[in-house]
């Protein structure tokens, strides 16, 4: 659950910041960019708790 509001607030920030994008694709493009690096962060963190564990 908390994930997800983290998420919700990652996307409300950008697009803030994002205010006179030409179009969608290129919103949509940021966000996905945005994501795929905290993904790969999360599985990081993920994994060396595990192997600690």
């Amino acid at each position: 659950m908390r994930l997800l509001k983290g998420i919700n607030n990652k996307i409300k920030l950008i697009k803030r910041l994002s205010y006179g994008y030409r179009n969608f694709e290129n919103f949509k493009a940021r966000i996905l960019i945005i994501f795929r690096m905290f993904v790969s962060k999360y599985k990081k963190c993920t994994k060396q708790q595990k192997q600690v564990a």
